[in-house]
């Protein structure tokens, strides 16, 4: 093909996990040089909002792999249902036509990626002082499988320093079935109705307990990896509703 155009729903803030999952199976097989030169959009498309992190992310992805992108479409979901909007979406798309037509190139506004590995060293240790209940729940989630890699280095010294033990949550050991329906049930229900999966039967009523959330990732592509994006998907609604609680949160991330 000669151009590609996305079609994203945004999912907390960012591009749905299926999006996501896409970008990491074609870094992962190192495809990306397959799609230098195409021309490239998106549309993108949320009930509450329209963000630029998710067009930030998914352009920076499409430019590291040297497509030429185009600044991409946001509407609601029932777009359709305005003849303002489809006239809006039409202009979009033969714009963009016009473009692939036309060889008209974009101006780049990322550099490309780097392929580099850089060994995490610890410079200093300190034991962090925290007045807290010690029967207070700590909760690690994290994704990753690599025992060896340098998130692995980072989740190990915080558990040196960090007061208080944490129960750990890894995403890649379990059975993670349903992404994202956008069925909004949740809206009204508080919680996701895909719940015959572990996100549902072990992680819902740990993460709701918890008093502390530690989220341990490593990001590629500018994106959380798949399995982490998924749960922050699936647990939107229910965190949202939950929000008065005032969870600690604590990210640590590797890429």
């Amino acid at each position: 093909c000669d151009a590609i155009i996305w079609l994203v729903p945004i999912r907390n803030l960012l591009p749905s996990y299926e999006i996501c999952r896409f970008i990491d199976i074609i870094n992962r097989k190192n495809a990306g040089m397959l799609l230098k030169n195409k021309y490239t959009s998106a549309v993108f498309t949320s009930f509450f909002f329209s963000s630029d992190d998710a067009e930030t992310a998914l352009a920076f992805t499409c430019q590291s792999w040297g497509m030429f992108w185009f600044n991409g479409f946001h509407c609601l979901p029932d777009a359709t249902d305005s003849p303002a909007e489809v006239e809006r979406a039409r202009y979009f798309f033969s714009d963009f036509l016009h473009k692939v037509k036309n060889n008209i190139r974009p101006s780049r506004f990322f550099a490309p990626n780097i392929e580099r590995f850089i060994p995490y060293t610890s410079v200093r240790q300190r034991p962090i002082s925290m007045k807290s209940d010690a029967c207070a729940k700590i909760l690690l989630i994290t994704a990753d499988a690599d025992e060896k890699s340098n998130l692995s280095q980072l989740i190990d010294i915080w558990g040196k320093i960090f007061p208080l033990p944490a129960e750990t949550i890894n995403l890649s050991q379990l059975r993670l079935c349903f992404s994202c329906a956008g069925g909004r049930e949740c809206f009204t229900n508080q919680y996701c109705n895909l719940d015959s999966d572990s996100i549902g039967k072990t992680i819902y009523q740990k993460y709701k307990e918890a008093d502390v959330v530690i989220f341990a990732d490593d990001i590629r592509s500018g994106i959380f990896s798949p399995p982490l994006k998924l749960f922050l998907d699936r647990i939107f609604m229910p965190a949202f509703f939950d929000r008065k609680k005032r969870k600690l949160s604590v990210w640590i991330l590797s890429g």
